[in-house]
């Protein structure tokens, strides 16, 4: 009973962090509505009253949106968060789909006998869904946040929606590739 109970726990935690990691991704986007609810770090200036909200792909402040590599957004943090933006997102893409996979493996060893055809796969895709969040999160965070914060004096920084659901569902991967190799 307890086998198929964790085996039954790690399907969840799997289906949870590919819901994270695809939440992560949205913030590629260049809606500011989208870009307000799943950015990846914001700056606050409260004497000015300013918020900037940063997203994969482009940042929002006054009602309007830039991208990093349009004319408006020039210099070296934009071009940082232009290229670790596309890394990101290409790496949550990627570990979303390594949930899914490593979702159906372990699927697939509750349905039938524990064959070790379906565990080296799921132990695979598992460690593959907590390795790729780890890059995007390590790449954007990493280069982008701080060429940011380096850029300005004043004001606040915070990570947002976007990479704390990323990091969340990467520590779940974590303990779900545990959870795989314990089985």
């Amino acid at each position: 009973m307890l086998p198929l109970i964790l085996k039954s726990f790690t399907c969840a935690l799997c289906a949870v962090s590919a819901l994270f990691f695809m939440i992560g991704a949205i913030g590629y986007s260049d809606d500011e509505d989208t870009i307000k609810n799943v950015f990846w770090m914001k700056y606050e200036e409260d004497s000015i009253n300013l918020d900037v909200w940063y997203g994969l792909h482009s940042f929002t402040f006054s009602g309007n949106v830039y991208g990093y590599d349009g004319s408006d957004c020039s210099g070296d943090t934009c071009d940082k968060c232009e290229s670790d933006g596309k890394t990101a997102l290409g790496c949550l893409i990627i570990a979303a789909i390594a949930c899914l996979v490593a979702l159906a493996c372990h699927g697939m060893m509750i349905m039938s006998a524990d064959i070790n055809a379906v565990k080296v796969p799921a132990l695979v895709f598992t460690v593959i869904g907590f390795v790729a969040p780890l890059i995007a999160v390590g790449t954007f965070m990493g280069s982008c946040y701080a060429s940011a914060v380096d850029d300005i004096d004043n004001g606040s920084f915070y990570w947002g929606p976007g990479s704390n659901l990323s990091i969340a569902g990467m520590f779940l991967m974590l303990f779900a590739t545990g959870l795989t190799v314990w089985q």
